[in-house]
């Protein structure tokens, strides 16, 4: 027998396989909601706080303007900035931005190294869903580091993408 039309054309399946593949679509559907609804979030708080990102862009307007960005200014309240040297340069092209541009920025640039570290992990063999899953678990880090503003999703993705490949193999061994 003929399966019905619009069974074929919308799931590409005969009509018995049509409940699985309709499951199938709406969690497709569910997960991509869950990740846009967490996107949301995390950029939520990205641009509520952001206190180490003002520090970064603070040192790189400081850098610029001849001024040193290791002085310390009452107004920082104890936010300083205190790290080497050579990561001034990475920091300027935040500087002719106005704060609020630069936290844009800096979230998608934080987003796109979150998704790269998940990529990273399943190119180099774990199955899609289940790296989603462990990074899900590990909201709460993820949530902290974009409310700061923080700086350690750049150096895992750049860990991750300059990895020998002996290390890599040995790592997911």
């Amino acid at each position: 027998p003929l399966a019905p039309i619009h069974l074929v054309l919308l799931f590409g399946c005969m009509p018995q396989d049509a409940p699985v593949k309709m499951i199938r679509l709406l969690a497709g559907c569910l997960g991509v909601l869950i990740a846009l609804a967490a996107a949301a979030r995390l950029y939520q708080l990205g641009m509520e706080n952001g206190a180490d990102l003002r520090v970064y862009w603070q040192a790189a307007q400081d850098w610029t303007q001849g001024v040193s960005p290791y002085l310390i200014r009452p107004e920082s309240h104890g936010f300083i900035f205190k790290y080497p040297p050579w990561i001034l340069p990475l920091l300027l092209p935040l500087a002719p931005l106005p704060f609020h541009a630069a936290q844009i920025v800096w979230f998608v640039l934080e987003l796109k190294a979150l998704a790269f570290s998940i990529a990273w992990v399943t190119r180099q063999g774990a199955r899609t869903r289940p790296a989603i899953c462990v990074a899900a678990m590990f909201w709460w880090i993820w949530a902290g580091h974009f409310s700061a503003g923080q700086f350690s999703l750049f150096l895992l993705a750049a860990a991750l993408f300059a990895a020998p490949r002996f290390f890599r193999v040995a790592f997911l061994a």
